[in-house]
């Protein structure tokens, strides 16, 4: 992954039932995080913003999903989630 350049990270299938979508570049020296709704499927980083991210690291994209149920009288509170990882080298 150039840092001299913006860079678009995506999904090509469609993202569902999440609440809440999380993209994230991490390597040595930074890492930068967005969270966007749970619809969106891309994401593109500034050259800017990732700019001091260097070495090995990897790309995410988080979709999860919180429930809450009453069992009883007490709140349960459930994640679905759902990970997809990359490694990459960042330059």
């Amino acid at each position: 992954v150039s840092t001299s350049s913006d860079f678009t990270l995506a999904t090509t299938d469609a993202i569902q039932n999440a609440d809440s979508v999380i993209f994230a570049v991490i390597g040595t020296g930074g890492e930068k995080l967005v969270t966007k709704a749970g619809t969106e499927s891309s994401h593109t980083f500034s050259a800017s913003d990732i700019s001091g991210i260097t070495g090995t690291g990897y790309v995410q994209i988080v979709a999860y999903k919180f429930m809450t149920s009453t069992e009883g009288s007490k709140n349960v509170y459930f994640v679905n989630e759902a990970v997809v990882s990359n490694m990459v080298t960042f330059e």
